[in-house]
């Protein structure tokens, strides 16, 4: 799963929180997925939600882009699922979503 943020920090913290669920169950059903946040050229507030959601985010690659579509690129470059999921910082999903999506 590669979420791309950059400065949404007011709409970061839901994403994160329901993807922190739908992982949780698709690791429930046995799915091994891994989250990866490509932060590009993102502003304090924006690291500020990352750094309060270390423990649960798998890995964050700062990169300074400043290009959605590089920084789409750059986090299916650095996934390390053959699959990969790409969510944006306002993005909401089923908590079923990557076990029946």
């Amino acid at each position: 799963i590669v979420v791309n943020v950059h400065r949404e920090a007011h709409l970061l913290q839901p994403t994160l929180n329901n993807c922190f669920d739908a992982l949780d169950r698709a690791s429930a059903l046995g799915a091994q997925l891994e989250l990866l946040v490509v932060a590009d050229a993102p502003d304090q507030a924006t690291l500020e939600v990352l750094a309060f959601n270390a423990a649960r985010i798998g890995r964050v690659e700062q990169v300074s882009y400043r290009d959605l579509g590089q920084s789409r690129q750059h986090g299916i470059e650095h996934a390390l699922a053959p699959i990969v999921f790409l969510h944006d910082a306002d993005d909401l999903y089923s908590r079923n979503f990557y076990v029946q999506g």
